[in-house]
């Protein structure tokens, strides 16, 4: 990948690497320092060990949701990278080296569909091969 590239791809990935972080901070101030959540708990004023046990509860749905976000980046990134590569060493090069990636990572070749949106930040074997044999504006895309 060029110097240029590599940049590109860390600028695309900072805004919601942030949003992520932005939205663990408001989570926690609110969790933690607003005496009204350990109060509403029967709390006589803020409690931080009960805000930290809170927050390690309430914070994972919604971390889990934005990595859903992040993940769908790196997969499209996933495809980017795809081309590149198919472009460079040629089609059947590039399905074979993937071929063996899966094979020696014993990576699973049949993940549920939601299993990939929620947790994969790269595409199956089967959806990355499907890419290599589409047009190419579709592949991208």
């Amino acid at each position: 990948m060029h110097q240029r590239e590599a940049r590109n791809q860390i600028l695309k990935r900072t805004p919601l690497a942030l949003l992520q972080f932005v939205v663990a901070l408001i989570a926690a101030y609110f969790i933690i320092a607003v005496p009204e959540v350990s109060q509403a708990f029967g709390f006589a004023d803020t409690n931080l060990a009960f805000g930290f046990v809170a927050m390690s509860i309430l914070i994972s749905p919604i971390m889990i949701l934005l990595e859903i976000l992040t993940n769908a980046q790196s997969r499209k990134q996933e495809y980017e990278a795809d081309a590149f590569e198919m472009e460079h060493s040629g089609r059947e090069a590039a399905i074979s080296a993937l071929k063996i990636l899966y094979r020696e990572s014993f990576g699973n070749l049949t993940p549920h569909p939601f299993v990939v949106v929620v947790e994969h930040s790269h595409p199956t074997l089967t959806q990355r091969i499907a890419a290599f044999e589409s047009p190419p504006a579709r592949r991208i895309g």
